[in-house]
């Protein structure tokens, strides 16, 4: 059982969707780093929710090489940030590839994560690992 957040680290809906999406959550770079849309692992859908529910912030924006798009720069909040290291990551369940679940490809010699996306294969040793 995880803890409850603290009203002041996120909001609720925040916390819920992060704690249901270790995956989203690891992605977040640290308050310190900016990045952009491109940089981080995030769908356009995880990323519209985060900054609609102020989990992240726009810092800034330039335009493209071809000066037709506007590019956000971004920042994960320090509070999401904290919220996300002594709620989230402690939780065992996190492949290699930052993904939750285990599927077998061969009994006993290699696994893979829940992603259908994702090519990234791993031993028994890890997939125990990852089932806690």
């Amino acid at each position: 059982m995880t803890d409850t957040p603290r009203h002041s680290e996120v909001s609720r809906r925040v916390a819920a969707y992060l704690q249901h999406r270790p995956a989203v959550a690891a992605a977040l770079p640290a308050p310190s780093e900016t990045w952009t849309f491109r940089e981080v692992a995030l769908d356009r859908e995880a990323h519209a929710k985060l900054n609609k529910h102020d989990a992240i912030e726009s810092v800034g924006q330039d335009r493209d090489r071809d000066d037709r798009q506007r590019i956000h720069t971004w920042r994960t909040r320090p509070e999401t940030h904290a919220f996300i290291q002594r709620v989230v990551l402690p939780i065992d369940g996190l492949a290699p590839c930052g993904h939750s679940g285990v599927r077998t490809i061969e009994p006993g010699e290699c696994y893979t994560c829940c992603r259908d996306d994702c090519e990234e294969t791993f031993g028994p040793a890890t997939a125990r690992e990852v089932l806690g």
